[in-house]
C-alpha cells in the first residue's frame, strides 16, 4: 500500500496498519501512522488491518493506492519465496515507486476500456515494481525471524489454511484446537496473541472477505451469499457486514451501483454520448 503524497489530509489515516511481526514468536501488532509518500508492503499470509480516520470516510479523493499481487505470480519471480521476506528500507527507490503507484492508480476502480495491448504496459509496470522491491527490500527470512519461531508460524499458517478450506462449514474453536494439538484454553491465548484477534473474529472476517464480491458485484440474495460463505443465516452476515463496513449489505450494494452509474455517465460524456441523458 502506498499513501498518496500531497493529499489534502496530511494524516489520511490516524491509526493505520496492523502488521504481523514476530519476536520470540509473538506476533507483534504494531500501529503505524501513515504519512504522504509512505510505502507499506504486507507479506503473504501476514495478518493486517487498515483503520481509516473517521474524517476521511466518504471523501472521493484518492487517499492511498493498494496493489494486491497474486502470491503465485510472486513465487514465479522468487522461487524461494517461503525463505524470503519483504522489508522496505529507507533507501528504497521511492521516486520510481511513487511514479509507478500513481500510474497504477489511474486504473483503480475504473471499468474502462483498455487500449489495444495496454495490458502489456500494466504487466511491464508490475514487473518493474517487483524488480525494485526484490532488489532493495527482499531479505532472508531467518535474518528477521529466528528459526525456532518459524515452527510456530507454520502452525498458525496451517490453522489459517484450514479456515480457507472449511469456511463454508461450521467451524468451532474446540475442533480446530484439537486438530492442531492445542488445548482449548491455550489455543485461544495462542491465536489472540499472535493475530490480535480471536479465532471467532478471524473466521468472521474471512467469511466476510469471501462474501464481499458477491454482495457488491452481483444481485444474488443476501441469504444465498450468507449460506455459501458459512454464515448460519442472512442476519448473521448482515450484522457482521455492518459492524465492519458501517452499512448493511443492501445499502453498500446500492451505493456501489450508484457509483457505477455515475462513472458510466462520466465515461459517456467524455466520449460525447450526451444524447442518452438529454431530457
Amino acid at each position: 500500500m502506498y499513501l498518496w503524497p500531497g493529499s489534502r489530509r496530511k494524516q489520511a489515516f490516524t491509526e493505520w496498519w496492523k502488521r504481523q511481526c514476530l519476536e520470540d514468536f509473538r506476533t507483534y501488532i504494531a500501529l503505524h501512522r501513515a504519512a504522504p509518500g509512505k510505502l507499506f508492503v504486507t507479506n503473504s499470509e501476514s495478518i493486517h488491518k487498515v483503520i481509516s480516520d473517521e474524517g476521511t470516510l466518504g471523501i472521493p479523493e484518492v487517499i492511498a493506492v493498494v496493489l494486491l499481487v497474486n502470491v503465485d505470480f510472486v513465487k514465479k519471480l522468487v522461487p524461494n519465496l517461503e525463505q524470503m521476506y519483504f522489508l522496505p528500507e529507507a533507501d528504497s527507490d521511492m521516486e520510481k515507486i511513487e511514479q509507478l503507484m500513481k500510474e497504477f492508480s489511474y486504473y483503480a476502480g475504473k471499468e474502462k476500456e483498455h487500449e489495444p495491448y495496454e495490458n502489456l504496459r500494466l504487466m511491464s509496470m508490475l514487473y518493474e515494481l517487483m524488480y525494485l522491491l526484490c532488489r532493495d527490500d527482499l531479505v532472508v527470512r531467518e535474518t528477521v525471524f529466528p528459526i525456532n519461531n518459524q515452527k510456530n508460524l507454520e502452525r498458525l499458517r496451517g490453522i489459517m489454511q484450514y479456515v480457507e478450506v472449511h469456511y463454508t462449514e461450521e467451524i468451532t474453536q474446540y475442533e480446530v484446537a484439537k486438530r492442531f494439538y492445542f488445548t482449548k484454553e491455550y489455543f485461544s491465548r495462542f491465536f489472540k496473541k499472535n493475530t490480535g484477534m480471536t479465532f471467532k473474529e478471524y473466521v468472521m472476517h474471512y467469511r466476510l472477505k469471501q462474501a464481499y464480491d458477491p454482495i457488491v458485484y452481483t444481485e444474488r440474495s443476501i441469504l444465498d451469499i450468507a449460506l455459501d460463505c458459512g454464515f448460519a443465516d442472512a442476519r448473521g452476515l448482515i450484522n457482521a457486514f455492518k459492524r465492519v463496513y458501517g452499512d448493511t449489505p443492501y445499502q453498500y450494494r446500492k451505493m456501489h451501483m450508484q457509483k457505477k452509474e455515475h462513472e458510466k455517465i462520466i465515461r459517456d460524456f467524455e466520449k460525447g454520448n450526451f444524447y442518452e441523458y438529454e431530457s
